[in-house]
């Protein structure tokens, strides 16, 4: 065989006997370039799809959620879970710049965020059983795409806040956290909106969206009380010590 690098006949071996360079054809294998990972590839595609569908939807809310069909549940389902992450993520670094304060991860983000994205769960299926009462042929899959979909502008004012938050803005940060905050009630009836011309006899939807809203209410009152008691009895514990 022939060396590739120096050309010099080679009897046998793995290496060259004249530069040393790996015989392509000997016992020693080929150098073959690694097989990308599939659960890598897989995850830079639903990224991408992701982030296509973020930007659609930032660029024309409506639009985005009439368009919005079953097959959009898991990008919804992203959108909730990163509207529930924020916010703690945005308490956690303010509450950590008090050199005074020793912040617990898990009860300042961790536990604020499971609880929020159970709440915006919880409202998900709140707004499918209001569409039911109003006769709207739809599944909750759908619904909750619907939802999701008018979620991402609030997530995009919680981003903001975020950034704000990095650069410490806090006022401004505030005011994004606010509007973010203000949206997630726009996205629950406006919701309920995009499926008036399906309405088919039923509880009309002003009626629905009412009902929504006060559950919401219920819904943020009772779970936010305990939230709120458990983080200051964990501060005080963190005082104490």
């Amino acid at each position: 065989m022939t060396c590739s690098v120096c050309s010099t006949q080679q009897q046998d071996g793995s290496f060259c006997g004249s530069c040393g360079a790996a015989l392509m054809g000997g016992n020693a294998a080929a150098v073959q370039p690694a097989a990308p990972n599939a659960y890598v590839q897989k995850g830079k595609e639903l990224s991408g799809l992701y982030f296509s569908y973020f930007a659609r939807a930032l660029k024309s809310p409506v639009k985005a959620a009439e368009n919005a069909t079953q097959r959009d549940f898991t990008n919804a389902a992203i959108t909730m879970a990163l509207y529930a992450l924020i916010l703690p993520l945005i308490a956690f670094i303010i509450a950590n710049r008090q050199s005074f304060i020793r912040v617990p991860f898990e009860t300042v983000v961790l536990m604020p965020a499971i609880t929020l994205f159970l709440i915006v769960a919880v409202m998900a299926g709140a707004v499918f059983a209001c569409l039911k009462m109003a006769r709207v042929n739809t599944r909750f899959s759908e619904s909750s795409a619907v939802f999701g979909t008018y979620l991402i502008v609030p997530v995009a004012l919680f981003a903001a806040a975020l950034i704000s938050t990095f650069i410490q803005a806090d006022s401004l940060a505030g005011i994004f956290a606010g509007l973010g905050l203000a949206g997630f009630f726009l996205a629950l009836n406006y919701t309920l909106t995009n499926f008036k011309s399906r309405s088919n006899g039923g509880l009309d939807l002003f009626y629905a969206g009412l009902i929504l809203n006060i559950i919401f209410t219920i819904v943020m009152y009772v779970v936010g009380k305990g939230v709120l008691e458990a983080i200051e009895d964990s501060l005080s514990n963190s005082f104490l010590f």
